[in-house]
C-alpha cells in the first residue's frame, strides 16, 4: 500500500466528475481511492490536531484560527469524498464479496487505518476543547476578580460632596 499526498489527486476536474457522477454504485477502484482518500484527509487532520493543540497551549489564536480555516477545508473534502447514494457504507459492504482478494485487503487495510486515525483525532478534539473550556474558565475568573476588585475600590471612593473638609463644622 503506497501513501500518497493530498497534492497527487486526481485532477479537480476529475474528482469533480466523479462526485457528480456519484449518485449510482462506485466500482471497486473508485472504492479503493476514496477509502484511501478518507485516509490521507484524515492523517492530515491529526497532524493539524496536533498543531492545534500547540497552538491552545502556546495561546496563539491567531494561529488556532488560521489552523482551524484549513482544518476545516480538509474535513469538507473528507465528508465529499464519503457522502454518495447509496451510502459509502452500504457500497462497502455490497461490494467487497465480489472483489480481488488483493484489493479487498487494501481496502480493509485503508478503512481500518482511517478509523483509527480518526478515533485518535477524536481524543486531540476533546483534549483540546478541555483546554480551551479550562482557559475560558480562567479568563472568567480574572474577569470576576477585576470586576470585584472595581467595586470595593467604588466603595471606598470619596463622595464628591464629602471631598473637601470643612473645618467650619
Amino acid at each position: 500500500m503506497t501513501r500518497h499526498s493530498l497534492n497527487s489527486e486526481l485532477p479537480a476536474e476529475s474528482l469533480a466528475a466523479e462526485q457528480a457522477a456519484g449518485n449510482g454504485m462506485l466500482d471497486a477502484p473508485e472504492l479503493r481511492r476514496r477509502f484511501q482518500r478518507k485516509y490521507e484527509y484524515s492523517r492530515v487532520l491529526l497532524e493539524l490536531a496536533t498543531q492545534q493543540q500547540e497552538l491552545i497551549e502556546g495561546d496563539d489564536f491567531t494561529g488556532l484560527i488560521q489552523l482551524l480555516a484549513r482544518k476545516q477545508t480538509l474535513i469538507e473534502a473528507l465528508q465529499a469524498v464519503s457522502v454518495v447514494e447509496p451510502p459509502l457504507v452500504t457500497q462497502w459492504r455490497l461490494c467487497r464479496d465480489r472483489m480481488e482478494p488483493g484489493m479487498r485487503r487494501e481496502c480493509e487495510a485503508w478503512l481500518e487505518q482511517s478509523e483509527q486515525l480518526l478515533e485518535q483525532l477524536l481524543e486531540f478534539e476533546q483534549q483540546c476543547a478541555s483546554r480551551l473550556q479550562r482557559q475560558r474558565n480562567d479568563t472568567q475568573q480574572q474577569l470576576a476578580a477585576v470586576s470585584g476588585t472595581l467595586h470595593v475600590q467604588e466603595a471606598y471612593q470619596d463622595f464628591p460632596e464629602a471631598s473637601h473638609f470643612d473645618m467650619n463644622r
